[in-house]
């Protein structure tokens, strides 16, 4: 899996939660957070279902830039979205 960090372009707060919901709708993207004040947009997806330029391609509206990509593996995700209170408790 892969976690791209990408600068947009003249988004504003309503498309960023229409893109963001949009993006989520696709079963080969795990996460994604778009901030409209930074105009920046974090996007975890799994590279074997979908490629780097289809995400940039939903994005082109925006001007995408990406600034920085990772690969991350699902146990990094999984313990990213847990909560504070749940990762004490595992350990």
């Amino acid at each position: 899996m892969k976690r791209i960090t990408v600068k947009l372009d003249k988004i504003s707060g309503e498309e960023a939660m229409r893109l963001q919901y949009e993006l989520s709708l696709n079963d080969a993207i795990y996460r994604v957070f778009i901030n409209p004040y930074l105009k920046e947009a974090r996007i975890t997806f799994d590279d074997s279902k979908i490629k780097l330029e289809e995400v940039l391609e939903k994005l082109k509206d925006f001007q995408p830039n990406v600034t920085g990509m990772e690969e991350v593996g699902l146990e990094k995700v999984i313990e990213e979205s847990m909560s504070w209170n749940n990762k004490l408790k595992a350990y």
